[in-house]
């Protein structure tokens, strides 16, 4: 009986892992509260976006090479579905589509889109990977779940210090920094990147670090 039911278990254990390899990884992109366009191109696919008509054709397909390229590269990791928060993106009517619709799909990657929720917690702990704007808020979250992270920094605010919040954190390895341009190679990688977990008692600190390095004191 005991042998039947153990071997039950394993069945049961052996069916879920084969489920989970089969639904693969999934990846989480936010850019919270701000607008963040260029992410948001960047990762959705382009046959999503109607704000790209009015640009000229070379432009337009560049992104849809660049599209192409980061969802070959998420699918070719092993991720199969992809979620967005695109915040207040301009121009989105398919969008909102995307995310009443539940998903769409680009090179073998399921994807989901939408604008606000109320809270993020539950996608960004669903995610094995996120992909972030350069919020202090959105980071230190990602850092308290221990999520692999590739922070992208907004480079159109400007008199912030998202970049230099950023460089310091990559340097303790606890995050990558990419730019919506690098991201393809950024994502590339990941499989050669050990992520360090950040400490508990520095959570504590983040705002300490945070502060600092607004006022320029971190770097005296």
């Amino acid at each position: 009986m005991d042998k039947d039911l153990c071997e039950s278990n394993s069945e049961s254990e052996s069916s879920r892992q084969k489920i989970k390899d089969h639904i693969g990884k999934s990846v989480f992109v936010t850019v919270g509260t701000t607008r963040f366009d260029q992410l948001v191109d960047t990762v959705l696919p382009a046959q999503s976006k109607e704000a790209t008509d009015h640009l000229p054709q070379s432009i337009q397909h560049a992104s849809e090479e660049q599209d192409q390229d980061i969802h070959s590269v998420l699918v070719d990791m092993g991720y199969s579905s992809m979620t967005v928060q695109f915040g207040n993106r301009g121009g989105c009517r398919d969008f909102s589509k995307m995310s009443s619709s539940s998903s769409s799909s680009s090179s073998a990657l399921a994807i989901q889109a939408y604008n606000f929720k109320p809270s993020l917690h539950e996608d960004m702990k669903k995610a094995d990977l996120i992909i972030s704007h350069a919020g202090s808020g959105s980071i230190l979250e990602s850092l308290r779940l221990n999520k692999k992270l590739v922070v992208v920094p907004n480079t159109e605010l400007m008199n912030n210090h998202q970049r230099e919040l950023c460089d310091e954190l990559e340097k303790q390895g606890v995050l990558l920094v990419a730019t919506c341009a690098t991201l393809p190679n950024v994502l590339k990688n990941l499989t050669k990147t050990e992520f360090k977990k950040f400490p508990d008692h520095q959570i504590t600190l983040f705002p300490t670090l945070l502060d600092s390095i607004s006022d320029g004191s971190y770097f005296r």
